[in-house]
């Protein structure tokens, strides 16, 4: 019987110590993952896929009519933000409140504003908002090459004209919206032009025109 003890509590502490590594394991993982984030944006200016120096960046942020944000701290504070071109709306038909942002940002800032816009979208979401990001540039990019660079996986290809439209998903990455059936956290458009061609990244999904 004390043998049997012995190997019953000798068994459940090698299992310990497995799930132990195990989930050492993830944490190192997602450590390096954000640092690898944090370095190297998973953005269009940093992905190596692109020459131009200088990219523009449109932030939406959207809250339901029924609730009354004209005056909150969380919009004001973002309405302060330096360095942005901050336009505040509010519908007269359902009373839904948008206020929409942009500027232009080189590739040594992508890490910063994705980070703030992450951070951001948080507050607006504990507020029953939701917050939109895209990055545009003028020259197209090898989507596919993007998304299998940056670890999206491709969910849904359109082709419609000189526009192609990728929709993908990567875990743990940004609030995910639904698409049809997929699931969704990133998009990317790639138009071509007399004026040349044009990309744009949206972070969950683009709703302003492009």
């Amino acid at each position: 019987m004390a043998r049997r003890n012995v190997l019953f509590y000798g068994s459940g502490f090698i299992v310990f110590i497995l799930v132990l590594f195990v989930c050492m394991g993830y944490g190192t993982h997602k450590v390096m993952a954000n640092k690898q984030q944090s370095k190297n944006p998973p953005l269009l200016l940093s992905s190596g896929l692109t020459e131009v120096s200088e990219a523009e960046v449109h932030v939406l942020l959207w809250f339901e009519g029924e609730n009354d944000f004209a005056g909150s701290s969380l919009i004001e504070e973002i309405r302060s933000i330096a360095g942005w071109k901050w336009d505040y709306q509010r519908s007269s038909s359902n009373g839904a409140i948008t206020l929409t942002g942009s500027r232009h940002l080189k590739a040594s800032e992508e890490a910063e504003i994705l980070a703030w816009f992450q951070q951001i979208a948080k507050s607006v979401e504990s507020e029953g908002g939701k917050a939109f990001l895209d990055e545009r540039v003028q020259v197209g990019i090898d989507i596919k090459t993007y998304l299998e660079k940056n670890g999206f996986q491709p969910v849904q290809e359109v082709l419609t004209g000189k526009t192609f439209s990728v929709a993908g998903r990567k875990e743990n990455f940004f609030s995910e919206v639904q698409a049809g059936q997929d699931s969704i956290n990133i998009q990317l458009l790639s138009r071509g032009s007399a004026q040349g061609e044009k990309t744009v990244l949206a972070i969950p999904v683009l709703l302003e025109e492009f």
